[in-house]
């Protein structure tokens, strides 16, 4: 049997001493695209599943008006209500903690004038929070219901803008690797044209023609994506470390759990897919051509 490696030098070729490196930034750019993605998936997941079921009935600070009364009136209005399941003044150290992040860690004065958050546990299924909202405001000034609808809506149609944005650009990466291996592929065959024509000449099937060109770019683009998921997993390790200190209850941590992780590890497989099967079309095309 013919050693298909030593028909074509395909190795003392530019592509092999260039492809790798490029095929190594497109996956890295790709592996961080797609962590940002699954990050943001995974931030929209947790806020939605944290605010199922709950509403907050803000109480702001006024003067000449009398905070616990409000506290008082607000805590019966809520506990007589059918489908309210649980109604808790929140403790003024957990409006500190919630305050923390944006204030700086024991920044927040005992005299700070805050508004006092009943935390309301529902059953959405249930309650009206229509008229529930009407009867908390007719309580008194500075009363109200938070049904969180407005703000999270908001944070969830950014989220999926992002998610959108990180999706396509995986996608404009994906084109330019084909771009590129397209590239370096007709290269190859035309640096190595008189030896593909003699072996035309001499019976040798397009598939096995083709496939040495396969396999060259299979292992080139392996090599590279590998290398450039090495440095993408390094680089998001870097940054969860940074970020560990600066994650606050809205911004998405940096952690991808085992199937975020699985999908980062198929880029190098798909990046030499996508390269086997672009060297293998384009030389193909090329082929048909010859006499």
């Amino acid at each position: 049997m013919i050693d298909m490696r030593s028909d074509l030098p395909l190795e003392r070729d530019a592509s092999a001493r260039v492809l790798p490196w490029v095929i190594a930034v497109m996956v890295y750019l790709a592996a961080l695209a797609l962590a940002g993605s699954i990050s943001v998936h995974g931030a929209l997941s947790r806020w939605n599943a944290g605010l199922a079921g709950k509403v907050t009935v803000q109480i702001d600070p006024a003067p000449d008006l009398e905070m616990s009364r409000r506290q008082r009136l607000a805590l019966e209005t809520l506990r007589t209500t059918p489908g309210v399941v649980e109604a808790e003044l929140m403790p003024r150290e957990r409006l500190a903690e919630l305050l923390e992040p944006w204030l700086g860690k024991g920044n927040v004065a005992p005299d700070l004038p805050v508004p006092e958050l009943i935390d309301v546990s529902i059953d959405p299924d249930k309650i009206d929070l229509v008229e529930l909202a009407r009867r908390i405001e007719g309580i008194g000034i500075g009363v109200r219901l938070d049904d969180h609808s407005l703000w999270t809506r908001g944070l969830i149609v950014g989220g999926r803008s992002i998610q959108g944005l990180a999706l396509i650009a995986v996608v404009l990466i994906g084109f330019a690797a084909v771009a590129i291996v397209i590239f370096a592929t007709r290269a190859g065959f035309a640096t190595h044209f008189d030896i593909i024509e003699l072996l035309h000449l001499m019976g040798a099937q397009d598939g096995y023609i083709a496939r040495q060109f396969q396999r060259h770019f299979r292992w080139l683009s392996l090599k590279g994506g590998i290398s450039g998921l090495v440095l993408a997993a390094a680089t998001l390790w870097l940054l969860g470390q940074l970020a560990g200190d600066l994650e606050g209850p809205l911004l998405p941590h940096l952690r991808l759990g085992p199937s975020g992780w699985s999908a980062l590890l198929l880029l190098p497989l798909i990046a030499a897919w996508v390269a086997t099967m672009t060297a293998r079309l384009t030389v193909m095309r090329a082929l048909r051509k010859l006499p």
